[in-house]
């Protein structure tokens, strides 16, 4: 918004979903507001006028509300647009619009995340080093936590680093990899990043962590940990970015022990200095770590291989997972102590969740299990859906999302509200990561995207949202094309329509959607129905406001009219015309409704008539062919245009002929036979131009 255009009024823009603390009140308080309703008719429901609500409401059920709220909630609350308001038609209009923000809810429980097509990469590595590369195992890691900046590292299982943008864009290489001296192969297993500096430490399958330090050209290896006692098989990393002092470096190795090493990243001097002739030492052994630099060591965790290590700033602790069958899932801290959650079967990957408190977990038979994260004796849920062992999860806490990817290839997404696959990528969809299993994954919540590889890198992109920044071609608010746009300057509401039937009122200032509903008819067969059980949603073909500025018309394919409070979405009135034809303009004045279509005809419709079927009437046919559209000409007339390219001009009040209008035809009288089949019992009043 511009400083200097007027901000918007505070009645108008009150939303009714304020009194969504409604639905929460006890049954005293009701029916005190239901007693108040009845009390100036002696118990009958005749309704109150504006001051009495007001005062109805400021008694009752709001009291936080102004004066200004109340009387914009009577507005918006009184669906025929009267001078009194019922108790049923109060209640009936805040339970609607509750129920539908309770189906928006639901309805985004199930929204997908990420776009249904997933983007695949050509395997550089393979293409790289086709003659020894049997696959890639790639470790992609964000440098630092700056997740909407930095760029990715992916590791290849023979020593290729390539470096890649956000937007995965290729932006060069580095090789790390044997010389080819030792007879020995030499496979690197996990990489991560030392954030905030420029190196990263790399395992092999050498027993040795390598320290490299990237350049704008190149690389270089700084330290070498070497004669580690096991070899090590993952690795963590976790930085302090407040003080930069404290860096510790996390790994786990094949015979189930967790390592430790402190230090400081940001040292001048270098990490590991020798006490006695403060000598920068490049390369370090495993024993000299012992003396000092490693801060803790808890061995024997697990019989077999440590999968996966992930430090918590939070508690000052670690959670690590293996295959075992038992207490497979370890919980453990700079002090010794040692937990383990009863997970009865091999977990092979976790994420953990500082905001919701959670430890999710893929295993081995095909199960994705939810933990309570200070409670270790049971699961709090189990989500299915896989059909191969899960190795790998991820959790998304701004919306409660778990996603998991099994061996096969398969990526779920489970809503832990509804407990719910709200969204899964098949074996089919992802047949171009080969036959073996993926053998690394990274998801950036930040930007909502899912990257995995094998010998292919497949990457998930999150649904597009609105971005003031984006181009505007790609933004649709509605999923078909619009019908009209209407302004309410009273509620400084917009409401927009679509030919799928919607019905859909924003909010100008915010841009948000505030109320959905749809046409319906009674006359069209059953096919598809979502609300009313009994009605079957049509094409919107005509949409007007009335002279109230309160309430909707609209029209639709098979001759339904529909006069809406657009407020609450109550529909207030249901017509048909004669026929099942296209309605295609409507005009309202004062009381009346002029409506015309595919059938050559103008159609009346008295909105105060208390009798549907009498409130119908139509004019006498003057058109040859189906009208398109259709205006109001002050004062007194009225405009129609017909597909043949003739414009009428007629009465309002008689229906009389005034003039007609033809680009080719306009310098002819007008003839009897040019009206209609009827126009002879009707002449005109006119019959000149």
């Amino acid at each position: 918004m511009h400083p200097e255009d007027p901000k918007p009024p505070t009645s108008p823009s009150f939303p009714l979903t304020k009194l969504k603390s409604f639905i929460d009140l006890d049954f005293d308080t009701l029916k005190e507001t239901h007693e108040f309703f009845m009390e100036p008719w002696g118990g009958k429901d005749k309704g109150l006028t504006k001051s009495q609500f007001c005062e109805v409401i400021k008694k009752t059920i709001g009291r936080q509300f102004t004066n200004n709220e109340i009387e914009s909630l009577f507005e918006k609350t009184n669906a025929n647009c009267t001078q009194r308001i019922c108790w049923k038609d109060f209640i009936g209009c805040i339970t609607m619009v509750l129920q539908y923000h309770n189906y928006l809810e639901e309805t985004a429980l199930k929204m997908p995340i990420f776009r249904p097509e997933v983007k695949f990469i050509s395997d550089i590595h393979r293409k790289s080093h086709s003659s020894h590369l049997l696959r890639s195992y790639l470790a992609v890691t964000v440098l630092g936590n700056r997740l909407q900046q930095g760029r990715y590292y992916m590791l290849g299982r023979e020593g290729l680093i390539s470096m890649w943008t956000l937007n995965m864009k290729l932006s060069g290489y580095r090789w790390i990899g044997s010389d080819g001296r030792s007879s020995l192969p030499k496979y690197y297993i996990d990489m991560t990043v030392l954030y905030p500096s420029t190196l990263i430490a790399v395992i092999s399958t050498e027993r040795c962590i390598a320290i490299w330090e990237m350049h704008s050209d190149g690389i270089s290896l700084k330290y070498t940990i070497t004669a580690l006692s096991n070899c090590p098989t993952c690795l963590d990393y976790w930085g302090d970015l407040t003080s930069r002092t404290r860096n510790l470096l996390f790994w786990g190795d094949t015979a189930g022990d967790v390592h430790c090493l402190e230090f400081n990243v940001n040292h001048k001097e270098g990490l590991f200095i020798r006490s006695e002739t403060k000598e920068n030492m490049v390369r370090v052994h495993y024993t000299d770590l012992l003396r000092g630099k490693l801060v803790m060591r808890q061995v024997k965790i697990y019989s077999l291989w440590v999968i996966k290590i992930r430090y918590l700033p939070k508690w000052d602790a670690f959670i690590s997972c293996s295959q075992t069958n038992i207490n497979s899932l370890f919980y453990g801290d700079f002090h010794g102590k040692r937990e383990y959650y009863s997970c009865r079967t091999s977990v092979l990957c976790f994420e953990y969740s500082v905001q919701l408190n959670i430890v999710v977990t893929g295993c081995l038979n095909a199960t994705v299990f939810v933990w309570n994260f200070f409670v270790k004796q049971t699961p709090i849920f189990r989500l299915r859906g896989h059909h191969s062992p899960v190795i790998a999860v991820a959790i998304r806490e701004a919306t409660r999302h778990v996603i998991s990817v099994d061996t096969g290839h398969a990526v779920n997404v489970y809503n832990l509200l509804n407990q719910q696959c709200i969204q899964r990528f098949g074996r089919l969809s992802m047949t171009a990561l080969g036959g073996l299993p993926t053998t690394s994954h990274y998801y950036n919540p930040a930007r909502n995207e899912l990257t995995m590889a094998s010998t292919t890198i497949a990457w998930a992109l999150p649904v597009p949202v609105f971005d003031v920044r984006s181009d505007y071609s790609e933004i649709c608010s509605h999923d078909y094309p619009l019908v009209g746009v209407i302004y309410s300057s009273e509620f400084c509401k917009v409401i927009s329509a679509c030919r799928g039937g919607f019905i859909t009122v924003w909010d100008v200032y915010t841009g948000t959607s505030i109320l959905q509903f749809r046409h319906y008819s009674r006359r069209t067969p059953l096919k598809e129905v979502e609300y009313e059980s009994d009605c079957n949603k049509l094409e919107l073909t005509a949409i007007v406001m009335d002279q109230t500025g309160r309430r909707i018309v609209t029209g639709a394919t098979d001759g339904t009219i529909n006069l809406w409070n657009f407020s609450g979405g109550i529909l207030i009135k249901n017509y048909s015309l004669p026929e099942a034809v296209v309605v295609s303009a409507i005009v309202n004045i004062k009381e009346l409704l002029f409506i015309t279509g595919w059938d050559k005809r103008i159609y009346i419709i008295n909105l105060e008539s208390k009798r549907v079927e009498d409130s119908i009437e139509f004019l006498r046919p003057m058109h040859t062919e189906d009208i398109l559209c259709m205006t109001l000409v002050e004062p007194g007339l009225l405009a129609t245009a017909s597909y043949d390219g003739d414009v009428i001009v007629i009465k309002r009040d008689t229906g009389n002929v005034i003039f007609k209008l033809n680009a080719c035809l306009s310098r002819y009288p007008i003839n009897s036979h040019d009206l209609g089949e009827d126009a002879t019992q009707y002449p005109p009043e006119i019959s000149y131009f």
